[in-house]
């Protein structure tokens, strides 16, 4: 899921509801996991937005490009597992 969610964040800035619409996952689960992100340094609030009495996150990734120091096959299989899953996911473009 964190994978998905930092390919997600890649593409623009977007809120928790936005995030589990995209993702077909509960928000509580997409906000444990953005949390997560978040205080590890990979993703930041980008911007906020005042709505019906709230205030609205946007995340983003800190990053454009992330370089993993010493790859590991275990990593590197679920990586690819998830954009494979991504890829899947999304909806066919015309040209």
């Amino acid at each position: 899921m964190r994978q998905r969610l930092l390919f997600a964040l890649g593409q623009r800035p977007a809120t928790i509801s936005r995030l589990a619409a995209q993702l077909d996952a509960k928000k509580g689960n997409v906000a444990h996991h953005v949390k997560v992100l978040r205080e590890a340094g990979l993703i930041h609030v980008a911007e906020t937005r005042q709505v019906r009495g709230g205030t609205e996150q946007y995340y983003q990734r800190t990053a454009r490009r992330m370089l993993v120091a010493e790859p590991q096959a275990a990593g590197t299989a679920a990586m690819f597992a998830a954009v494979a899953q991504e890829l899947d996911l999304s909806p066919p473009t015309t040209t």
